[in-house]
Formats: C-alpha cells, sequence, structure tokens
C-alpha cells in the first residue's frame, strides 16, 4: 500500500532552475507558495529559515516517502535542519 506524497515547500537550490532540483524530477509540482513569519539567512553553500517577520516564496511539490528520505540525506536531516509541517499563506501546511 502507497501512502499519499506530502507537501514538500522548497526554496532555495530544490526550486525550478536550481542545482539540486533533478532531486524532485519524480514530485508533482503543485504551484508556487509564500512561508510567512520567516527570513532567510545566507550560510554561504544554502539559505536557512528561521522564524521572523518575513515571508519567503518558493515552491511545493508532492514528494512521497523514498523522496523524502533522499531530501533528508541531501538536507543532513536532522544534523542540519528539522523537517516538520508549518503553515503556508494559502492555508496548506507542507
Amino acid at each position: 500500500m502507497h501512502s499519499s506524497p506530502e507537501l514538500v515547500f522548497v526554496y532555495g537550490t530544490l526550486k525550478r532552475g536550481h542545482g539540486n532540483h533533478h532531486w524532485l524530477l519524480d514530485a508533482p509540482f503543485l504551484g508556487e507558495a509564500v512561508l510567512p513569519d520567516v527570513v532567510l539567512h545566507d550560510l554561504g553553500p544554502f539559505p536557512m529559515a528561521v522564524p521572523g517577520e518575513g515571508v519567503v516564496r518558493g515552491e511545493v511539490y508532492g514528494v512521497d516517502a523514498a523522496g523524502l528520505a533522499r531530501l533528508d540525506r541531501l538536507e543532513g536531516s536532522p544534523r542540519l535542519y528539522d523537517r516538520r509541517p508549518l503553515a503556508l499563506a494559502d492555508g496548506r501546511h507542507a
């Protein structure tokens, strides 16, 4: 039995036209979105979103369990980032 894909919001190199987008080629693109109440910090090789007074524009994809595991390895979870559902401006959670 397959579980339904989870919504994943991306805002950096995983976006279309950027260097790591190939990691999402099997995931359906579900549109652009805005993540409120965060700001981006430039950490050199990658950006980091943290709570704050701002918004981040990005893209949403439907990612299956195998795709999530690949993204976790790419992003260094749980050491370098914490994947958790957040409310997007349009009411979806990703």
